[in-house]
C-alpha cells in the first residue's frame, strides 16, 4: 500500500534510589579502584571551566524514541472476501470497479446459477404445501419441507428478504443478487459480466480503511526497545506536517 516513516515513543521507569550529588569540589581518586593511579582533583571552579556539571539523581520515567520505515498494510481483522456458493454465471455487476466505496448489505452483483432456480421452485412448493396442508402429520412435513428449502438459500448466502419475496410471491427469478459483507473499500475485483463463476472463488475482497497496519522494520538491536502498548507517531511524504497515533500490537 505503501511507506511510512514511524516513530515509535517508549517509556521505561527506573528502580534505582534517589541519591543526591552535591554541587562542589569532588574527590575523582576516591571514585577510582586501589590500584590507580595519578589521580585527578577538581574543584567546583575547574569542573564548571570544562563543563562538567552535576545534578540530583531521580527516578523518573526513561523516555526515548525509535524512527524507523514500514509498510502500510490492511488490518487483517478487517478484510471480508466475496466468495460464491453455487457455480453460475454473472449477469449483471453493480460494483465494478477497484477501490469503490461499498457498504454492508449493499449489493455487488446478479448471478444465474441453475441451482439457485431449482431452490427457488423447491421454496415455492413447500410454501404451498405449507399453506395447504389440513392433517397434523402432513402439516408437519410440509413445514419441515418449508423450513429445509429457506435453510438451503440461506446458506447459499440469499438474503432473508430474498427469500420472503419468493416465498410472498410464489415468483421464481432467473438471477439472484449477492450482497457486500461488510463495509469497507474494494481492494480487489477479479470478476466481470459474464464469467463463469465456481463455488469459493474469490470474486471481491473487501478492507475496510479507518485503521490500518503499519509493518515496521526494526533492527535486532532495538527489539527490546519496542514492546506491545507502546504509542507511536506514524508520518507519511504525502501528508507533509502531518502525524497520526498508532500503538504498538
Amino acid at each position: 500500500m505503501g511507506v511510512a516513516v514511524v516513530a515509535v515513543v517508549f517509556q521505561s521507569r527506573s528502580e534505582e534510589p534517589v541519591v543526591d550529588v552535591q554541587d562542589g569540589g569532588h574527590d575523582h581518586a576516591a571514585m577510582g579502584s586501589a590500584g590507580e593511579q595519578n589521580p585527578v582533583m577538581l574543584n567546583a571552579d575547574d569542573a564548571r571551566r570544562i563543563g562538567v556539571t552535576f545534578a540530583t539523581v531521580e527516578r523518573k520515567p526513561l523516555e526515548g524514541s525509535l524512527v524507523t520505515l514500514g509498510n502500510v498494510a490492511y488490518d487483517e481483522t478487517r478484510l471480508a472476501t466475496v466468495s460464491p456458493k453455487v457455480d453460475g454465471w454473472v449477469e449483471q455487476l453493480y460494483v465494478d470497479f477497484t477501490g469503490a466505496p461499498v457498504r454492508r448489505g449493499q449489493p455487488l452483483l446478479s448471478v444465474y446459477s441453475p441451482g439457485l432456480v431449482t431452490a427457488q421452485e423447491e421454496l415455492v412448493l413447500a410454501s404451498r404445501l405449507a399453506a395447504s396442508a389440513t392433517d397434523g402429520r402432513a402439516d408437519e412435513s410440509a413445514r419441515e419441507l418449508l423450513a429445509a428449502a429457506r435453510r438451503r438459500l440461506e446458506y447459499w448466502d440469499i438474503s432473508s428478504d430474498e427469500i420472503e419475496r419468493i416465498e410472498s410471491t410464489g415468483l421464481v427469478t432467473k438471477t439472484l443478487t449477492l450482497w457486500a459483507p461488510a463495509s469497507g473499500t474494494v481492494v480487489e475485483k477479479n470478476v466481470v459480466e459474464g464469467d463463469r463463476i465456481m463455488p469459493g472463488m474469490a470474486l471481491y475482497r473487501i478492507a475496510d480503511l479507518s485503521r490500518v497496519w503499519i509493518e515496521a522494520d526494526v533492527f535486532e538491536k532495538d527489539l527490546g526497545l519496542v514492546r506491545e502498548g507502546l504509542t507511536g507517531v506514524a508520518r507519511f511524504e504525502s501528508y507533509p506536517g502531518r502525524s497520526f497515533p498508532a500503538v504498538v500490537t
